[in-house]
């Protein structure tokens, strides 16, 4: 990978420490242990620290990963230097496998460490192997990359359709319980605020002010990082607008 200079821990990786986890990943879960082993050996135990890179837009693509605790903010710099969140990546996810399949094998986006993270590294020409040899593999494969598509999709429905706003309340209620009762509840913010600003597609001068009017609506308190929903009826009410 170009930019291995930024990974200051990568070891070897045990594919029996971690075959439970493998197996609950949809790239993974009906590969034959025979395969499982031989991606296993081309494969890498990859730590960063906070605010360090993994790679690079346009660094040559020669490895998919699968986070294993922390996070990955994947995002895209403009010609004025400004950042855009296009995903944060979640322990148990894969991330940079849909590369394989480009023609110019580059990242297009940015990875950077969100926290102390912990990922696996797999090799891209050997899982190539394992699709030329399993048909069933690839049309797992063809199923993962459909879902992140239509996640996408969603995502530039929200961002062109939605107002700020509606997009805060709704992010506010994907990290609640989905209990469907109307208690208070407290979330955590999973990433610093301005990282959810870029994600929501706002500045975070926005985003403070879009919180401070939840706040001052008596729906929402916000300590630091801590958010208390007051009101979730009133939330979901403001997040259904979208939807008349």
């Amino acid at each position: 990978m170009d930019s291995g200079e930024n990974v200051k821990k990568t070891t070897l990786f045990s594919i029996k420490n971690e075959e439970f986890l493998l197996r609950q990943i949809p790239l993974f879960a009906d590969l034959s242990s025979e395969q499982l082993d031989n991606l296993g050996k081309s494969s890498r135990d990859i730590r960063l620290t906070s605010g360090q890179a993994l790679f690079h837009q346009g660094d040559a693509a020669a490895q998919f990963f699968v986070l294993r605790t922390g996070r990955i903010k994947l995002f895209r710099l403009s010609e004025e230097g400004h950042e855009k969140v296009i995903e944060i990546i979640t322990p148990g996810l894969t991330f940079g496998e849909a590369v394989m399949f480009m023609e110019q094998k580059r990242y297009p986006v940015n990875a950077e460490a969100i926290g102390d993270c912990r990922l696996i590294g797999f090799d891209n020409r050997v899982y190539m192997e394992i699709l030329q040899q399993s048909p069933e593999t690839c049309f797992i494969l063809l199923a993962s990359m459909s879902r992140w598509l239509h996640r996408q999709v969603m995502e530039i429905d929200r961002l062109t359709l939605q107002s700020a706003m509606l997009r805060l309340c709704g992010y506010l209620l994907q990290l609640a319980p989905a209990t469907g009762k109307s208690k208070p509840v407290v979330v955590q913010l999973p990433v610093p605020k301005r990282v959810i600003a870029s994600r929501l597609s706002v500045q975070p001068e926005t985003f403070s002010r879009l919180l401070q009017s939840l706040v001052k609506d008596g729906i929402i308190q916000v300590f630091e990082q801590e958010v208390h929903i007051l009101d979730m009826d009133r939330l979901r009410e403001m997040t259904s607008l979208s939807e008349g």
